[in-house]
């Protein structure tokens, strides 16, 4: 940790929570696994800085002892909107990639680093407690680890473990003006929850194989619901007529066309199979 932007921000570290010259009352004292008593409020300010400056790792400044993500939470006592705030940040850090470093446990939301290379099963301190019994997530479906194996190579007992896994770590798609551009390379179909990828091609509706359920690859309306893109321009590759958009776009029985996230990480968007 960065000792002199710890000095800058007041910050304190003491075995000895009535020592006259680490009492503090600004902030909570709370004491680590290590031992040692930290001031709260000063601890969070350390920690949102040393995230500005581009710094992830947290350990005790006084033995060094490293912290993980989870009991920096914890001691900070961060409230839910300065969590999701430092996480989201940990997130930029760890760009262009971040979903290969960390997962948001299913039950609690924390974000979790993966324990090591090859590992699927994610322990979580917080469920765990809560639940009084080991709760695991697997690192690929982010779904709760139902095998009774120990999480490492092993198969994490679900079933649409690989359909989700597909869903929520496939690449998106990257192709600048069209408006199939940021959308993920692999949608489920909403009715049969058939795996199914973009000709890009083409407009944006597109027809399960399976099923023959027709819906729009961006925000995965069904094409009787209707969708309207909030441009007024063809698709990439496509012919149209931008007069047709505009007559459309008098029509209210249309909903805005806005793309929609990764199915898999939002209740709203949720592959149920």
């Amino acid at each position: 940790m960065n000792r002199r932007l710890a000095h800058i921000l007041g910050f304190s570290v003491s075995t000895n929570e009535s020592d006259p010259r680490t009492r503090r009352p600004s902030g909570l004292s709370v004491r680590a696994s290590c031992g040692h008593s930290i001031d709260s409020l000063r601890l969070k300010r350390l920690v949102i800085a040393l995230l500005g400056t581009g710094v992830q790792d947290f350990s005790c400044p006084q033995c060094f002892q490293t912290w993980s993500w989870q009991e920096v939470n914890r001691l900070a006592a961060f409230t839910e909107q300065e969590r999701k705030s430092c996480e989201e940040m940990i997130s930029r850090l760890n760009s262009p990639d971040p979903l290969q470093t960390h997962r948001k446990c299913p039950c609690c939301s924390l974000l979790l680093p993966r324990p090591g290379s090859g590992i699927r099963g994610v322990p979580c301190k917080a469920c765990s407690v809560a639940k009084r019994k080991v709760f695991r997530f697997c690192w690929d479906c982010q779904q709760e680890w139902r095998a009774p194996s120990s999480g490492e190579l092993d198969d994490c007992g679900n079933e649409d473990c690989a359909t989700r896994a597909c869903l929520l770590s496939c690449p998106a798609i990257k192709l600048p003006g069209s408006k199939l551009d940021g959308c993920p390379c692999f949608r489920a179909c909403p009715r049969c929850h058939t795996l199914i990828s973009h000709t890009l091609r083409g407009c944006s509706q597109v027809q399960c194989p399976q099923c023959a359920h027709a819906f729009c690859y961006r925000c995965l309306r069904g094409i009787q619901e209707g969708c309207l893109l909030p441009q007024l321009q063809p698709l990439g590759g496509s012919v149209g007529n931008p007069d047709i958009g505009i007559l459309m776009m008098g029509y209210r029985g249309y909903n805005r066309c806005v793309i929609a996230e990764r199915q898999g990480v939002t209740e709203a968007n949720q592959v149920h199979m």
